[in-house]
C-alpha cells in the first residue's frame, strides 16, 4: 500500500491479490511473488485502465467489464500481457490474464473509481 492511501485499493493491492489467486492454484509461490512480476501486472492493469479512460468508459462500464468482460477485453489484457510478460515471463503470459479476469470479478465500483483516479490520465 501506498503511504497516504488509507484503506483504498491500489494497483499495487489489485497485482498482490491477482498473484496470491495465482498461487492457489498451485503456481510456484517464488515466482509468483517476485517483485518484477507484481511490476508487470500493475503495469497490465494501468494500461487496461487507460484504455478505458480513453475510450470514456464510465466507472459503472468498467466494473461490468471486469465481472463479464467482452471478449475485445480480453484480446486487449491477452495482448497487452504478451507485451509486457514476454521476455522475462514467457511462463505467465497465459496464466496472468486468466487470474486478471478471477480476480476482477470480485472488483466493485469503488476500487475501480479508486483505481480510474489512480491512473489520473
Amino acid at each position: 500500500m501506498y503511504f497516504g492511501q488509507g484503506d483504498k485499493m491500489t494497483f499495487e493491492e489489485k497485482a498482490e491479490q491477482i498473484t496470491e489467486h495465482m498461487v492457489v492454484n498451485e503456481e510456484d509461490r517464488v515466482k509468483c511473488f517476485d517483485p518484477m512480476l507484481i511490476i508487470a501486472i500493475i503495469s497490465i492493469l494501468i494500461q487496461l485502465f487507460k484504455l478505458w479512460k480513453d475510450c470514456n468508459k464510465t466507472v459503472d462500464e468498467a466494473v461490468e467489464d471486469m465481472i463479464n468482460p467482452s471478449i475485445v477485453t480480453r484480446v486487449i489484457v491477452r495482448h497487452v500481457s504478451r507485451n509486457i510478460l514476454n521476455n522475462d515471463f514467457n511462463e505467465f503470459v497465459n496464466k496472468v490474464p486468466k487470474a486478471i479476469f478471477a480476480v476482477g470479478i470480485n472488483t466493485n465500483s469503488l476500487e475501480i473509481s479508486e483505481m480510474f483516479n489512480e491512473v489520473g490520465v
